[in-house]
């Protein structure tokens, strides 16, 4: 796995985003398959202001890039009232280029995997979870407006 620039290689790109689902058990905890990747979380339950460390293993044929700008966790209500889309403002700046995002991106081989802490907000209501994976072209455009998403977890105030 590497950081940082794209060279000349198949282009998938990966962008990162969080919400409410459900999934399996695995080698990294609960995990998930969806659109080329395995998506793992290292708990099923964390406090509010906690980080969720999240795995994202490529178990596809071409080297995908994951977007580590989109990232961010809501709830199920926040996703029925508001939707879920793609915003790489979320963790990078507003007027964050394509360049920029492109360069904070984790490039993964088939088989490698890298990990994310997503932040909880302190704030953050109870309740189901999860974070979800946009693929995208090497211009930035989605591939599909559907994500691949982790498994469920659940954010409790007195979780460990």
């Amino acid at each position: 796995m590497s950081h940082g620039r794209l060279g000349t290689v198949p282009i998938l790109i990966v962008a990162a985003t969080c919400v409410a689902c459900g999934g399996s058990s695995g080698p990294s905890g609960s995990c998930r398959s969806d659109s080329g990747l395995v998506l793992c979380v290292e708990r099923g339950e964390y406090r509010p202001g906690a980080s969720a460390r999240v795995e994202i293993r490529n178990a596809s044929s071409e080297i995908l890039y994951v977007d580590t700008c989109s990232t961010f966790a809501a709830s199920r209500e926040t996703l029925e009232v508001f939707g879920a889309e793609y915003r790489p403002d979320r963790r990078c700046a507003a007027d964050a280029t394509l360049p920029e995002i492109l360069s904070r991106a984790f490039e993964l081989a088939p088989g490698e995997s890298a990990f994310d802490d997503v932040t909880i907000g302190a704030g953050s209501p109870q309740g189901f979870y999860r974070v979800l994976y946009w693929l995208l072209d090497v211009t930035g455009t989605l591939v599909s407006p559907d994500a691949a998403t982790t498994p469920e977890f659940d954010v409790f105030p007195s979780a460990g």
